[in-house]
């Protein structure tokens, strides 16, 4: 195999010889090719940039399906591209010819198999024996399309790492095509990391907020502390989730702060992939080409990217950015961008290129990427990069609008606290089809769902009223428009169910350019044009947010149409029981148990 001595001559043949398949592994293979030649160890993540993985981690959330294509024990990968597939056997499984020849085919067979898209241009047959472990490279041609079935060459000389690197040659995985239910697993799976990874930041957070002198504070703590604008916004989140729950029931409060910013995190990363994946105008593909490729490759965002971390850098150190510094800047970014050059940047901050990934995702869509209190938690760079890799081997073309815009009521389904706390549950659509065809809209009609959830009725709505428009002969494109940015109005009191709801709406325009929905962040039930006056007492004016709770411009419009499904179900916090108490003359019992207002149905128009 080499004429350089390996780490594993040193075990005794005995001992070796004894080994079993995974023993070879961990204690001879991981040892040569780590300290030998320069590999990667099994210890590095994506988040190195340069990793190895196993295919039994792979299989579960990349390479998953039905077909029977047997398991290689691993992939070098640089960035996202598979690069060396390794197949190792047992110390003498391949003495014989038949067995090695069998080996051999069994390798090359994975290299060719659907899981790859373009075939990892680098194998590696090892069982231990020098004289029986082989390097293959992918044979070239001049004409690509004349390639027909791959072909390697076979060596007796394992290349160093950096000679592999040296060839910029890349594998590419086969996209996995995924239906609703596959993207419910695989956004499941990575909530559950999120989560956990996600528990000790905010566990940090209520430390600090709870304590004008918190003691040890850990890293998260420590930078809320230095930052008093972020603390004081840390404190009115956690203040409002006690009133909502109770100061009695702290763990409560925590596990529903982890799963709110864990939703959201997961939100933000999931439709950028998916806006990038369709290749919709305006959005940089930093998802699925910047992100996952070696830190040495270019793509056309590297400018974007640059000068978004240089943007942000000055809004974190000047603590203000007013939109004459927006205009100065996005003129900059145009004019530097054919400037700057390969290399600039290195994979080595994570958590702040996503940061500016939802930067320049904000100018486009700045309903949902706009900064919150919950976007101050952030995954570490490990888990950040196992999310964004997995979701770059997927494509996104088996899902309809429809069923993008429900997968989160599947997700929240599957936290029914956060579930009973927006009390959010699936709307049928021929419910929703049912009640707008009660409405008697009209071309003109202006409508609200004051507790619009995800947007199930929005999305009616817009439907119904572009039908109407076009009737008239006005192109959908210009009826979409109208409606979203003139006749349709939503509110909820949850910041998330907005973004969901915006999402929706953004999808069945096909992403039109520069479209601003009427939604917002707002409790209905406390306002109305007739009572604009003071409604707070003092104390509870400390737990209210005036964002949500305050006298803002949707309470003064008339509306031809009110329709929605009012979350009967969901918890309201004590201090705005006492508040709806007041304003509706209900006794406390009744607005305790659910709905302000009479009714037993479930929906009202």
């Amino acid at each position: 195999m080499t004429s350089i001595r390996l780490p594993s001559f040193e075990i005794p043949e005995s001992q070796k010889r004894a080994y079993s398949e995974a023993e070879v592994h961990s204690k001879l293979f991981d040892l040569d090719l780590t300290r030998a030649f320069g590999y990667p160890g099994r210890e590095t993540t994506e988040a190195h940039g340069e990793h190895f993985a196993e295919q039994r981690t792979l299989a579960l959330r990349r390479l998953k399906s039905a077909r029977e294509t047997g398991r290689y024990d691993g992939l070098y990968l640089i960035g996202n591209a598979p690069v060396v597939l390794c197949e190792i056997k047992r110390y003498d499984a391949l003495d014989s010819s038949i067995d090695f020849e069998r080996a051999k085919r069994q390798l090359i067979g994975y290299a060719r198999s659907d899981d790859f898209a373009q075939p990892p241009p680098f194998l590696v047959l090892y069982c231990g024996k020098p004289e029986r472990t082989r390097f293959f490279v992918r044979k070239t041609v001049a004409d690509p399309s004349l390639l027909g079935e791959v072909d390697y060459e076979e060596l007796t000389e394992i290349w160093r790492w950096e000679r592999v690197k040296e060839f910029q040659l890349r594998g590419e995985f086969a996209l996995e095509i995924v239906d609703r239910e596959r993207l419910r697993e695989i956004l499941l799976y990575h909530l559950d990391q999120i989560e956990s990874d996600l528990r000790t930041q905010v566990n940090q957070a209520i430390q600090v907020v709870k304590s004008d002198q918190p003691g040890l504070v850990g890293e998260f703590g420590g930078w809320l502390l230095a930052r008093p604008e972020a603390l004081r916004r840390m404190r009115q989140l956690y203040e409002r989730k006690v009133a909502e729950i109770g100061r009695d029931s702290e763990p409560r409060v925590a596990g529903e702060m982890v799963t709110q910013a864990a939703l959201n995190y997961l939100n933000k990363v999931f439709f950028l992939s998916l806006f990038e994946d369709r290749n919709l105008p305006g959005f940089y593909r930093i998802m699925r080409e910047f992100l996952p490729r070696a830190k040495s490759d270019t793509s056309p965002t590297t400018a974007a990217v640059f000068l978004g971390l240089l943007r942000r850098r000055i809004h974190d150190t000047a603590r203000t950015w007013d939109p004459e510094d927006e205009r100065a800047y996005r003129a900059l970014r145009h004019e530097l961008t054919p400037e700057i050059q390969a290399g600039v940047i290195e994979q080595n901050s994570w958590r702040d290129l996503i940061q500016v990934a939802f930067d320049l995702a904000a100018e486009r869509f700045p309903l949902v990427y706009r900064e919150d209190a919950y976007d101050y938690f952030r995954p570490t760079k490990d888990v950040l990069a196992e999310l964004i890799f997995d979701l770059s081997t997927k494509s996104f073309e088996a899902l309809t609008n429809r069923h993008v815009g429900d997968i989160y009521q599947s997700l929240l389904s599957a936290r029914r606290t956060q579930q009973a706390k927006l009390g959010a549950f699936y709307m049928p659509r021929g419910d929703v089809d049912y009640m707008v065809s009660k409405l008697g809209l009209t071309r003109d009609s202006k409508v609200l769902d004051p507790c619009m959830g995800s947007g199930h009725f929005l999305e009616g709505i817009v439907e119904a009223l572009i039908e109407r428009h076009a009737a008239d002969g006005i192109a959908p494109a210009a009826a979409y428009r109208h409606v979203v940015e003139r006749q349709l109005h939503g509110a909820d009191i949850d910041s998330f169910a907005l973004s969901l709801a915006a999402i929706r709406l953004f999808l069945l325009g096909e992403g039109a350019e520069e479209v601003s929905p009427q939604l917002y962040v707002h409790d209905m039930l406390l306002h109305s044009p007739e009572r604009q006056g003071q409604i707070f007492t003092e104390a509870e004016r400390v737990v209210t947010d005036a964002a949500v709770d305050d006298f803002a411009e949707i309470d003064r419009i008339e509306f031809d149409a009110v329709v929605g499904n009012p979350p009967y179900g969901a918890r309201k916090p004590e201090f705005k029981r006492k508040v709806y108490a007041r304003l509706y003359g209900q006794r406390g019992g009744d607005v305790n148990a659910g709905s302000i207002g009479t009714g037993d149905a479930d929906t009202y128009a």
